[in-house]
């Protein structure tokens, strides 16, 4: 078992040296990497888009509150003219 071990560590270190070595490899982490920093600047963007629109709907609903209120006050003042 341990020179199953020992095999399969050796293999491991191996190919993590090819992989290091690789510039092929290394472009394209390098290229997700800086494709996962837009993402993350895109994300926080839509954070906070939505963070205001959720503000200004909140703002919304208070005014159709607000505008129910002076109808319904309305339609009393005109039933008991």
């Amino acid at each position: 078992m341990s020179k199953k071990i020992a095999r399969l560590t050796e293999e491991l270190k191996r190919k993590k040296t090819q992989l290091e070595g690789s510039s092929e490899l290394k472009s394209l982490l390098e290229k997700a990497q800086g494709l996962r920093d837009e993402a993350a600047r895109y994300h926080d963007n839509v954070k906070e888009y939505a963070e205001a629109a959720q503000k200004y709907h909140d703002n919304m609903i208070a005014i159709f509150k607000e505008a129910d209120a002076i109808r319904a006050e309305s339609d009393a003042a005109h039933k008991s003219s």
